[in-house]
C-alpha cells in the first residue's frame, strides 16, 4: 500500500480501524500499464462475509426463480493476438460490466426453453472501473476503503420478457430488490429509490417526474430506478434496476438482429425487452457494514467523551455475519476446574458442541482453546459481528448447563446443553421474520 493511503487509514474513523484490525478489508495499490489502481485485500472475515452475501444474492436471484440460467465468462473481453502482445493497450480490454456477457448468451439460453419467454441470465464476475487516482486528503476515508476500489465483483441478472409485460416486471424486481436490501439492514429507512432516464447509450438524463416514468415499452428510452443508501458521506447508488426495453438488440445491424427475435405462433416476431438488476459485492458490503457499525457506551460510565470506554459492535444480520455463534470457556474459581482432567473434559464438550452446531447448519467460531477473559471474548466477538457466544464452564461438565450471551442485548441466558442447538435455531429463525 502506498504511504499516503496507509497514513490516512490509520487516522480514520472507528469503522475503518475495526475493519482493518479484524481482517475484513484493506486497500492495496497496483500499477498496470502505467496507471495506479486501488484494489481491496480481504482477510478471513471479509472473505466469509462476501461468501455469505453471494449466497443470499444467489438464493434470491437464481435458486428460487424460474428459468434463470447462470453463466461464467472471462475477465477479458474478446481480443486479438496482436492486442495481447501490447501490454499498454491490452489492459483496456478488461470489462467494466457484465451486460455484454449476459446478452451474448441470450440465443443459447433461448434455445434451452424452445424459444419461450420469460428467461433470465445471471452472472457474477470481476470488472474493472477506471475511477482515477485517489487522493486521501480530498475524499472521505470510509468511502475510499469501502467503495473506492477499481476492481469490483459485479452481480448482474438480466430478465428477457415480452415488451407488453416489461413495465410490470420492472416494478416487480425493483420491489424485490429493495426488500432484499432492507431485510438485512438494521436501519431500512436509509435505503430509498431514485429514478433516472437514459437515452439507451448510458447517458443520464437526470431525475424523472411521474409523467416521465410513464414511458411506452416500445420506446428505446432506458428507464433506470436506482436503489440508494445514505452513507455518512452522502447518498450512493448501490443497485440499478433498469428497463432496457429492446435497446440492447436495436443497436445491432438488421441481419444480426433477426437471430434475437422471438417468434410465437400466429403472432408477429418481436425483440424482447430486458430488465436488468445490477449491483456489486463491494456496494453490498459497504452498505451493510456501515449500517451494522455501532458504538456502544457502558451505562455505568455515563460519559460518551471517554473514547476508551467505547464498545465497537458490528450488528450484522445473522445470515451474512462471518460467524453466527462463538464458543468460549469461562475460567472458574472452582479448584476442580483447573485440573488437567477438567481441561480435557471442557475440550471434549466444546469440540462436540462445535460438530453439533455445524451439522445443524450454524456457522461456528470455536475460541474455547484461545485463552483470555470472557470480556475479551465478548469484545472480539461483538467486533466480528458474531450473534451469540456460548459460554461453557465446569457446570457444563457436571450439570450440562451452558450460558448463551446475545451480541445485541448482552443478556446471558442459561439452558441445558441437550436443547442448545434447537434453541439457537429457534432464535435465529425468529430473526427472519
Amino acid at each position: 500500500m502506498i504511504p499516503e493511503i496507509r497514513n490516512a487509514l490509520n487516522d480514520s474513523s472507528g469503522l475503518v480501524h475495526l475493519l482493518r484490525q479484524r481482517g475484513f478489508i484493506d486497500l492495496v495499490s497496483a500499477t498496470v500499464g502505467g496507471e495506479k489502481y486501488n484494489m481491496a485485500n480481504y482477510g478471513p472475515l471479509g472473505t466469509l462475509l462476501r461468501r455469505n452475501i453471494l449466497k443470499q444474492w444467489w438464493d434470491l436471484m437464481v435458486a428460487t426463480q424460474t428459468n434463470v440460467f447462470p453463466i461464467e465468462s472471462p475477465f477479458l473481453n474478446s481480443i486479438e493476438f496482436e492486442d495481447m502482445i501490447k501490454p499498454t493497450k491490452s489492459f483496456n480490454h478488461f470489462r467494466s460490466s457484465l451486460q455484454k456477457d449476459c446478452t451474448a448468451k441470450y440465443s443459447q439460453v433461448l434455445k434451452l426453453t424452445n424459444g419461450k419467454l420469460p428467461i433470465s441470465i445471471a452472472s457474477v464476475g470481476t470488472c474493472l472501473l477506471t475511477n482515477g487516482k485517489w487522493n486521501p486528503t480530498e475524499q472521505v476515508i470510509e468511502k475510499a476503503l469501502l467503495l473506492g476500489t477499481s476492481v469490483r465483483t459485479k452481480l448482474t441478472l438480466q430478465n428477457y420478457v415480452s415488451p407488453s409485460s416489461a413495465s410490470a416486471i420492472h416494478d416487480f424486481w425493483l420491489q424485490t430488490r429493495l426488500s432484499w436490501w432492507k431485510k438485512f439492514s438494521r436501519s431500512p429507512e436509509h435505503f430509498s429509490v431514485t429514478s433516472v432516464a437514459t437515452n439507451g447509450n448510458g447517458d443520464s438524463g437526470g431525475k424523472n417526474t411521474d409523467e416521465d416514468l410513464q414511458l411506452s415499452t416500445n420506446s428505446s428510452t432506458v428507464q433506470t430506478l436506482s436503489i440508494v443508501y445514505e452513507f455518512p458521506w452522502g447518498q450512493e447508488v448501490v443497485e440499478s434496476v433498469t428497463n432496457l426495453s429492446d435497446s440492447l438488440f436495436k443497436q445491432l445491424p438488421q441481419p444480426e438482429r433477426e437471430a434475437y427475435m422471438v417468434k410465437l405462433t400466429g403472432k408477429k416476431a418481436f425483440l424482447p425487452a430486458c430488465i436488468e438488476c445490477d449491483t456489486s459485492m463491494e456496494s453490498v458490503m459497504a452498505a451493510w457494514l456501515v449500517d451494522a457499525y455501532h458504538e456502544r457506551y457502558p451505562s455505568a460510565s455515563g460519559q460518551k467523551h471517554k473514547r476508551s470506554k467505547v464498545q465497537q459492535v458490528l450488528q450484522l444480520h445473522h445470515q451474512v455475519a462471518p460467524y453466527q455463534v462463538a464458543i468460549a470457556v469461562c475460567s472458574s474459581s472452582s479448584p476442580s476446574s483447573s485440573s488437567p482432567s477438567s481441561s480435557i473434559e471442557l475440550r471434549y464438550v466444546s469440540e462436540n458442541m462445535e460438530k453439533s452446531l455445524k451439522k445443524a447448519g450454524i456457522s461456528v467460531f470455536n475460541a474455547s482453546h484461545h485463552g483470555g477473559s470472557l470480556d475479551a471474548h465478548f469484545k472480539r466477538n461483538d467486533q466480528l459481528g458474531i450473534v451469540y457466544t456460548i459460554i461453557i464452564d465446569h457446570n457444563t461438565v457436571t450439570d450440562g448447563l451452558v450460558k448463551t450471551r446475545s451480541r445485541d442485548t448482552q443478556v446471558k441466558v442459561s439452558s441445558h446443553i441437550s436443547g442448545l442447538v434447537k434453541e439457537l435455531q429457534r432464535n435465529l429463525n425468529a430473526q427472519l421474520e
